[in-house]
């Protein structure tokens, strides 16, 4: 064939270039630029030595990048040992683009790749591309190979790639000139024609960092090679390294300028200008790569614009021009139909909004949920500013009220991105219901975006929204036998329908373990199980008294999960059911938080993300900040009960003394290394002692006053460090007259708060216990400013600590002194105590009963509400309102 098209060609270029084809074996290199990679380029060669069939026709050029650790002593080892596959560049650190263009340079292959050193190839990667270029016709000028994640952690390969959509066709030839939906973004997993690269002159961009210099790169040479094709190898595989130890490049991307900036006027806006000079206009799939960029950009910063805080002002307004000028290449289409990178309805009708000053022509109104005990159909909608339409809703052509309605607002650099408005209406056995925004009927959509229509059907709304079959085959070997036996008969007559309670899985003494033990003083807890570790220190306590436990992390705990009817807790952290964690798509339990404190933050990007069949709540303003309609949350007030804590119920009747000054810091984010995080324990940071929690807390406990304090009311002093914390004991100077109280001892915090005469603390919701026993309460908080910016996962919320608070607000040890010193002496302002009797309608030891009854009235047509209660909040709007201010004020 190729002899043929030699003869018939007139082009004295395509003519030599089919003899050269012709004539010898296609060549390949890679080029592989090497920086403190120690730990990992050995696996990288040793999966080249690996590669089927012989070597002869391959190059390995390793550029050392001024490496500081072992990387450059390999290289020159296997240059020494294989001279004929390894070459070695050395040169000073000058970054992944410098390294790569030396290598470039040096490269002798027809065919080139890119491949990263910490990642690795699978023995046919070499034979499968020698296949393809060997069969395949001369307008073929990349190929592309399939990208599998391997998870260091676990040692744990997954197809999970946002772009693997591009293998599920098999081997096949995609055409340039029909790329529409096609993105190439990577350089490392691609071979490409090496005479493209030199005839255009490319070169990576040293300008386009961190990242996206790939991206760059290859859309300058899809531009370059004008026609051809991309042949798509899904069996070669490129195994990608998430390391454990989250130190690849990538992995600190996010905390550099040039991530907001130089990505971005170097690397997208470069690329559209270059793609409207050589064809005119920017291709849909240049569109769609640059779009896949700009919103993971959006995804990092929605809900957190103290994420951009390593930007000054001007360069904050610089991004954002940035962002504009990007998005004026993309077309108003190409934002409609993209929906890759986690891009989601509200984040197109966010970006159209913002960006294009439009919006999608017929609104599409989600089907969120169906509570088919109570006849209720969740609906949910997106606007965003200048773009809101009324909406109606029809059953049976008839208007219908909407119920339990929420909202969520979404912002993106100060200003609302978008804002997803909730509600319920009823519809019962053979109605039908339609939607209307404005003047046109709105699209119906289900789950997983499948569009119904204009119009549904009760019937087929439960079919639409009817679970679907687990997939047990894309699990691993072990989890598939864990699931087995779950969903054994043996199982099933175990735990059909069982109510599964926890507080965390290595302690209880929180809501959980009094909400069960209440269960048993009905009877009530037959059906019920408690999880718990068996190396807690309290489960020979809770198995004394007859709780039926259950070993947390085993196959009874999966298997329980599986088939329970609820998941009751006291915390909501999903790392909780951790291993179970991946059978959730066969667990049908509606959950339940009995919350570890009082809510006085606004957890909204938190909670939010987390569907709750009942929330409980305990006090009035914490009711009304959670279920207005018009505030931060998704959550309404058919979730959200009035309850009180069930651990309240025996902080009543447990006997009272005045023998502590107990001092309570909360936990910090930013002070534990989440990244080794196992179960419940996180692991400490390097130098703790120089932070200013550690030194500000010192200056506390090493006081010469708190000790005069102590002595002069009798009041032992008690440092309870959050549980998180605990790991820092040794950390502290506590000096003799101080007693640690240490839970995993088997201390009860019911007995440390009814023991305590006052409380010490910064933010913590433990002040709401105290509040509730009437102990005085003294705040330290000494970095205010810092405490609700990044290093948490919640901000300002309607509780104001000067103006609610239950005590003074201190921001020096000194002020803190000599606030506990008049707490002890019965001279703190009485307002603080009638603030403390007005935050909880609750105090008749019931707490426990009217949670039960709340879990009950899931599973009936019509329920007690508990969470409007006319004597306890006559005017839930006024309060409601009031949070909303209190929350604006602070800014």
């Amino acid at each position: 064939m190729l002899l043929s098209l030699w003869r018939l060609s007139k082009n004295e270029d395509l003519r030599f270039e089919i003899a050269q084809r012709f004539s010898r074996r296609q060549r390949f290199s890679m080029v592989v630029s090497c920086y403190n990679v120690e730990d990992y380029l050995p696996d990288f060669i040793r999966s080249v030595l690996s590669l089927e069939g012989s070597l002869a026709d391959l190059e390995v050029i390793l550029v050392n990048d001024g490496s500081t650790d072992g990387t450059g002593a390999i290289i020159r080892r296997w240059v020494k040992r294989r001279p004929d596959l390894f070459r070695c560049v050395e040169q000073e650190n000058q970054g992944l683009s410098a390294a790569r263009n030396a290598g470039l340079a040096l490269a002798t292959g027809d065919w080139i790749a890119f491949p990263d050193p910490d990642d690795f190839l699978s023995p046919n990667y070499l034979r499968l591309a020698r296949k393809a270029v060997a069969g395949a016709a001369l307008d073929l000028v990349a190929i592309n190979n399939n990208l599998i994640f391997h998870h260091e952690a676990g040692s744990r390969f997954a197809d999970q790639h946002p772009l693997r959509y591009r293998f599920q066709r098999g081997e096949r030839d995609v055409s340039l000139d029909k790329m529409d939906d096609y993105v190439q973004l990577s350089v490392a997993h691609a071979w490409l024609r090496r005479d493209i690269i030199t005839r255009a002159g490319l070169t990576f961009d040293r300008r386009v960092k961190p990242g996206f210099e790939d991206v760059h790169f290859t859309g300058r040479f899809l531009l370059a090679a004008g026609q051809g094709k991309i042949r798509i190898l899904p069996d070669a595989s490129y195994f990608y390294r998430k390391r454990a130890k989250k130190g690849s490049l990538l992995d600190g991307s996010v905390q550099h300028p040039g991530w907001f900036l130089d990505q971005i006027e170097h690397g997208v806006i470069d690329l559209m200008r270059h793609a409207t000079q050589a064809r005119g206009h920017v291709p849909p799939f240049l569109q769609r790569t640059a779009l896949y960029e700009l919103t993971w950009k959006i995804r990092h910063l929605l809900n957190h614009s103290e994420r951009a805080d390593i930007l000054s002002a001007e360069e904050k307004d610089r991004f954002l021009d940035l962002m504009a000028q990007a998005m004026d290449f993309i077309e108003t289409d190409t934002v409609l139909r993209f929906a890759l990178a986690g891009v989601t309805e509200e984040i197109r009708i966010g970006l159209l909004a913002r960006f294009k000053n439009t919006t999608r022509a017929a609104m599409r109104v989600y089907i969120r949920d169906f509570d088919t005990a109570k006849s209720l159909v969740q609906l949910a909608y997106v606007d965003a500013p200048g773009q809101i339409r009324p909406v109606t809703v029809l059953v049976n052509s008839t208007e219908v009220p909407p119920r339990h309605k929420s909202q969520k607002s979404s912002e993106f650099m100060g200003d609302r991105f978008f804002t997803e408005h909730r509600f319920w209406v009823r519809m019962q056995a053979g109605d039908e219901l339609t939607v209307r925004a404005g003047d046109t009927k709105a699209t119906l959509v289900g789950p997983r975006g499948v569009r119904i229509g204009e119009r549904v059907s009760h019937a087929a709304l439960r079919k639409i929204l009817a679970p679907r079959p687990f997939d047990a085959t894309q699990l691993d070997p072990e989890m598939r036998r864990i699931y087995a036996a779950a969903v054994s008969d043996e199982a099933r007559d175990r735990f059909a329908d069982c109510w599964v309670l926890m507080d965390r899985d290595n302690r209880a003494d929180d809501n959980a373990e009094h909400l069960y033990r209440y269960l048993m003083s009905i009877g009530a807890a037959q059906d019920a199980w408690f999880a718990l570790s068996p190396e807690s220190p309290d489960w020979q306590r809770l198995r004394a008294e007859g709780f039926r436990l259950l070993a947390f992390d085993t196959d009874d705990f999966a298997a329980a999960l599986v088939n329970a009817k609820y998941l009751i807790s006291s915390h909501s952290d999903m790392h909780l059911i951790s291993s179970a964690r991946r059978l959730l798509g066969a667990s049908r339990f509606k959950l339940v938080f009995l919350q570890h404190g009082v809510i006085h933050n606004d957890l909204s990007r938190w909670l939010n993300e987390l569907k709750f069949s009942v929330i409980t709540t305990s006090s009035r303003a914490e009711h009304a900040a959670i279920t207005d309609p018009h505030g931060p949350y998704i959550l309404s007030d058919k979730e959200v009960v009035l309850t009180g804590m069930a651990r309240h119920d025996s902080l009543l009747t447990t006997p009272r003394t005045d023998r502590f000054l107990t001092i309570a810091p909360t936990w910090r984010y930013s002070l534990t290394d989440s990244t080794r995080r196992q179960s419940s324990v996180r692991a400490k940071i390097a130098d703790f002692r120089q932070t200013d929690f550690a030194r500000h807390w010192q200056a506390v406990l090493s006081h010469p006053e708190l000790a005069q304090i102590s002595e002069r009311h009798g009041a032992q002093v008690v440092l309870c460090l959050h549980p998180e914390f605990l790991i820092y004991l040794d950390e502290f100077d506590i000096p003799d007259h101080v007693r640690i109280f240490d839970p995993r001892q088997g201390g009860s915090y019911q007995e440390l708060l009814s023991n305590s005469a006052a409380l010490m603390t910064d933010y913590s919701s433990i002040a709401f216990d105290a509040a509730y026993l009437d102990r005085p309460i003294i705040y330290f908080q000494f970095d205010e400013g810092d405490f609700f910016g990044a290093a948490h996962v919640w901000k300002r919320g309607y509780f104001d600590y000067r103006r609610d608070g239950f005590g003074p607000v201190c921001t020096t040890a000194d002020a803190v002194l000599s606030a506990a010193e008049c707490a002890l002496s019965g001279d703190e302002p009485a307002f603080y105590a009638q603030r403390r009797h007005q935050t909880f309608p609750h105090r008749d030891g019931n707490c426990c009963k009217r949670i039960h009854e709340a879990i009950l009235a899931l599973d009936l047509p019509t329920g007690v509400q508990f969470s409007v209660n006319a004597d306890l909040r006559p005017d839930h709007e006024a309060q409601a309102s009031s949070t909303r201010g209190a929350a604006g004020n602070q800014g």
